[in-house]
């Protein structure tokens, strides 16, 4: 037996207070008596001297001292020791981490393998108090010093891992903290994916790596300086054993581009893939792998891309020569100059505008007229310029080309019977084209190199852009909305709105997919991947130090303490029962004598 609270025995000293109150207690009373000759005979006698001592002995003091040292006793709480199989605290400590929904040959995840270990070891390795963390990097109490086993076992099995990565041995430290610090703990069970160096003792780690997985690492878009779509970087893992045909596919809001590929087992490769005809700002990889881990068989990107290119148009609308112009770059319509472009189409002007020219059928008034005779034919090449690059003229014809007459100088790109279909004003400055045809006489909208003369077109007057690159952020980090918080509204990757208090700063997405911020009328797009690292499963050698040497969890046993404090107050409560007994059966033989 031990006391948990020794110094308390001190207090036994009172002991010592209750036997000299007693001793007072013993002088005799003074009595009236008819004569004293025998009462002086009997003080000194031997039966007397007998009474004195049986006083010392009195069963009302012994009461008196039994109590007090029950009382002490209860105070500096005894204990009795055992040893019993289990702990008396236990932590088990579940890996949360994105990789661990990767599914197993078994047909469970590696989380759900990782649940099923600690119910096993709450059954079969009782505890007095249990406490379970869920470990990423962003790491969670799931329950805190528990005793009720069963409640502990309904909480690991209606648990699921989230979207963060892994946690580190700090993450791991801080979550123990929550429930009392790694030192408070018996034993710390880690079930995880992976190993973690540094871990706080006492921790035993247990793994579970099955499952192989196919998976884009990273994912990244960069904007072409001519403005000319963009350019997309794509890694891509095959962490299987076997030899993978894949095809990756990248897509924007309104158009998409492939690649096929082939990976061996185990290898990691890059892949720059041209994307000339994206317009849009939101940025979409995936991959067709059908494997262990699907999650990570997509990623997100988003671009924060300057539409420069302005057109003015002026005169009637041409849904061919729009739906051209859109293919070829991101345009804006502007409604006054300065523009990039102004398109000028069947109207007549009274002068030449300023900046870069495409006229259409149009006249300018002492520059350019369009007669009433007309001529047909196909059209045949008459000079070689830029912008007939990969145009083929014998597959373009025209029905009805008015003469046209340019009183500036000109160069003609191509003819049809004789006469100027398209030509070029020579203008240092800038560039001027002419069509002199409405594009519904030809068979130019009906074409492939009706859309490929206005890309060259629009490349030669694009300004030059500022190389722009996509970002993205991973799940679980924040991201700050600036002092116009308060009037955000910030939509999830299903397009359900996200609640913000009034003073809040920053928001933590938690779950991957595009997120829109629209603060007035401005809408940025937020791309939030998971960890790239949970792509990349350990192989067994790397998994550090194996627990396959320690015992069985169900062998180890420690030593438990039992309070009996509260037997020995209940014996002290008997005992003052009994002294008040004795003291009030005393009184009244007292009286009675009296």
């Amino acid at each position: 037996m031990s006391l948990a609270l020794p110094g308390a025995l001190a207090l036994l000293g009172t002991v010592l207070l209750v036997v000299l109150f007693a001793l007072l207690r013993t002088r005799r009373r003074r009595r009236e008596v008819a004569t004293y000759f025998v009462w002086r005979e009997l003080r000194d006698s031997l039966s007397t001297r007998a009474q004195r001592l049986r006083a010392l002995l009195d069963p009302l003091l012994l009461l008196q001292i039994a109590t007090i040292a029950a009382v002490v006793l209860a105070m500096a709480q005894p204990l009795i020791a055992s040893r019993r199989a289990g702990f008396a605290t236990l932590a088990i400590v579940l890996d949360a981490s994105a990789s661990m929904s990767t599914r197993m040959g078994s047909g469970l995840t590696r989380y759900e393998a990782a649940a099923r270990r600690a119910d096993e070891i709450l059954s079969t390795c009782p505890a007095s108090s249990v406490s379970i963390v869920l470990l990423s990097q962003t790491p969670r109490v799931l329950v805190s010093r528990e005793s009720n086993l069963a409640a502990a076992r309904k909480a690991v099995a209606a648990s699921a891992p989230g979207w963060d990565g892994d946690g580190s041995a700090s993450d791991l430290i801080r979550g123990l903290e929550a429930v009392g610090g790694p030192s408070s703990f018996e034993q710390i069970v880690l079930l995880s994916d992976h190993s973690i160096d540094d871990l706080p003792f006492p921790t035993r780690l247990e793994t579970f790596n099955e499952g192989k997985n196919v998976g884009l690492t990273a994912f990244s878009v960069r904007q072409n300086p001519d403005g000319a779509g963009v350019s997309a970087f794509v890694e891509l893992h095959n962490g299987t054993t076997e030899s993978r045909d894949l095809r990756m596919e990248i897509t924007d809001e309104k158009s998409r581009t492939s690649v096929e590929t082939y990976l061996e087992p185990g290898d990691t490769s890059s892949y720059v893939v041209p994307f000339p005809t994206s317009r849009g700002t939101q940025f979409t990889a995936s991959v067709a792998a059908h494997d262990a881990f699907p999650y990570d068989d997509v990623r997100y990107a988003s671009l924060d891309r300057e539409n420069a290119f302005r057109v003015l148009w002026l005169g009637k609308t041409n849904r061919y020569l729009a739906a051209a112009l859109d293919s070829s770059a991101a345009t804006t319509r502007v409604e006054a100059g300065p523009a990039d472009l102004t398109v000028v189409y069947d109207t007549t002007l009274d002068a030449l505008p300023s900046g870069n020219l495409l006229l259409v059928h149009s006249n300018v008034r002492d520059v350019v007229t369009l007669s009433a005779r007309a001529t047909s034919g196909v059209a045949a090449a008459a000079n070689d310029d830029p912008l007939l690059a990969a145009v083929h003229p014998d597959d373009i014809y025209a029905e009805s080309l008015p003469l046209v007459d340019v009183l500036l100088p000109y160069r003609s790109l191509l003819t049809a019977g004789g006469s100027p279909f398209i030509l070029r004003i020579l203008d240092p400055g800038r560039l001027i084209l002419v069509l002199p045809s409405d594009l519904t006489a030809t068979n130019l909208p009906i074409t492939v190199d009706f859309p490929i003369l206005i890309r060259n077109l629009v490349s030669s007057v694009m300004p030059q852009l500022p190389t722009a690159a996509s970002h993205w952020t991973l799940v679980g980090s924040g991201v700050a909305l600036g002092s116009a918080a308060a009037g955000s509204a910030i939509l999830d990757p299903q397009g359900h709105s996200i609640a913000l208090l009034p003073e809040q700063r920053a928001f933590f997405p938690e779950v991957p997919g595009q997120y829109s911020i629209r603060v007035g009328d401005t809408t940025k797009t937020v791309s939030v991947n998971i960890d790239p690292r949970e792509s990349v499963s350990p192989e067994p050698e790397e998994l550090g130090a194996s627990t396959t040497s320690l015992p069985p969890l169900s062998a180890q046993s420690s030593e438990r303490h039992m309070a009996i404090w509260p037997l020995v107050a209940a014996a002290f409560l008997v005992l003052l029962a009994a002294e008040f007994v004795v003291y009030r059966c005393r009184v009244l033989e007292e009286r009675s004598l009296g």
